[in-house]
């Protein structure tokens, strides 16, 4: 046995042997013979095991590429932008992914994410690998490489509807039922670009507890028309922190 093969066979990872050898023989030749194959492969295997984190909590910003498994739990919408000096207009699609440790969002850019809205699925297990930064809900991971694992299993439970005790930050598409503890008024208030927005706030509770909910825009009117004490159901919420609490938000993003 080769001592490629032997340094590869104490590793953990889901790196095929065939593409192990070729970094290793690339990093020979990178280093023009300061190393040799076994200094070169346990080069490798070192970066290997740092790309490696046990879960998503252990994701921070200003990391390398990670790699991790995690089941999807949400599956947004393709967004296309223009991009500078090109014709083509660029494509993302954010998805929200959670293991036993935490959840996180994904950014999927232009093939994979055509492929994601053609072919995953709320509850697949996929094993990812992308760059973490910091995002406006906290640390994201934008993908460069995502693979269905169909043998692995992530212990974590896909809800249809949520209650307010499984709020968490960073979630969105998320359906809540409850009952009005309290409606506002509409404010209005002027955005940077010059138009005007409309905002509102209700408290809406179940029995694990109650929420601040946020309407924005075309949204926002819905609180005036209704009143405590009645059940409603908030559609396609997403959460965010305000002075250290979790609110659910409506419309505008």
């Amino acid at each position: 046995m080769g001592v490629i093969r032997e340094v590869y066979d104490d590793l953990d990872t889901d790196v095929e042997f065939e593409e192990f050898e070729a970094a290793v023989n690339d990093k020979v030749e990178q280093m023009g013979g300061l190393a040799d194959e076994e200094t070169a492969a346990m080069l490798i295997a070192h970066e290997l095991r740092d790309e490696e984190v046990n879960g998503i909590a252990d994701i921070e910003p200003g990391m390398e590429d990670v790699k991790f498994l995690a089941k999807v739990v949400s599956i947004g919408e393709v967004r296309t932008f223009e991009r500078d000096g090109e014709d083509e207009d660029g494509r993302v699609v954010n998805i929200e992914v959670a293991d036993e440790t935490g959840r996180i969002r994904v950014s999927l850019w232009d093939e994979m994410a055509a492929g994601a809205k053609e072919n995953l699925e709320v509850g697949t297990v996929l094993r990812i690998g992308g760059r973490p930064k910091d995002g406006y809900n906290g640390v994201e991971v934008s993908a460069s490489k995502v693979e269905e694992d169909l043998d692995a299993e992530v212990d974590v439970q896909v809800l249809d509807s949520y209650r307010v005790e499984d709020l968490a930050l960073g979630l969105s598409d998320v359906n809540l039922e409850g009952k009005i503890l309290d409606a506002g008024t509409v404010r209005t208030f002027d955005r940077d670009d010059g138009t005007e927005g409309r905002v509102s706030n209700l408290s809406v509770g179940d029995p694990t507890g109650r929420v601040r909910v946020t309407l924005w825009d075309e949204r926002a009117d819905l609180a005036e028309e209704l009143e405590p004490g009645q059940s409603v159901e908030v559609v396609d919420g997403y959460v965010r922190e305000r002075d250290g609490s979790l609110e659910l938000h409506v419309g505008s993003r």
